[in-house]
């Protein structure tokens, strides 16, 4: 095993902490699931970090994760399938923003600021200074009715 690890070294395991990776579901249970990961370690998938379409995985099952830690006291691989979904996320937004096209977003709240914004399970904000013309609040300078408008 010792001339494996040294002839192997970082190359031994084949994913690394940030990586997003296949994994296939072994079980399911209300508060976790567990994978194979790469055919090398078994991860787990806590519940707070499962995504809207994790009720519907069942055994046999591949599923993209983020590998949050390689491995935790019981000596499971921690993933996740929220972040996973937000790379995937960001990558297509970070992809279309190159190509110059408009991403439709969900406003969901208005401060004096200006919007928040979900795309996903991803949130932003766009500032009241980035709205416009045709969006931007007409207030006649009073600031404190910018918010009102806003969420009109």
């Amino acid at each position: 095993m010792a001339e494996l690890v040294e002839l192997m070294g970082d190359k031994l395991v084949p994913f690394n902490q940030g990586d997003v990776l296949d994994v296939t579901v072994l079980s399911t249970s209300r508060d976790h699931i567990l994978v194979d990961v790469a055919g090398l370690a078994t991860g787990l998938i806590p519940d707070k970090e499962l995504s809207a379409t994790a009720s519907r995985l069942k055994a046999g099952d591949t599923v993209r994760a983020y590998v949050m830690s390689l491995e935790n006291d019981n000596g499971y691989v921690i993933l996740s399938l929220k972040r996973a979904e937000r790379e995937r996320l960001w990558n297509m937004v970070e992809q279309r923003n190159t190509a110059g096209e408009t991403i439709a977003v969900k406003i969901v709240q208005a401060n004096k600021g200006g919007l928040v914004a979900e795309y996903g399970n991803m949130q932003g904000f766009i500032p009241v200074s980035q709205l416009s013309f045709k969006h931007y609040p007409r207030v006649d300078g009073d600031r404190s009715k910018i918010q009102r408008k806003l969420a009109e």
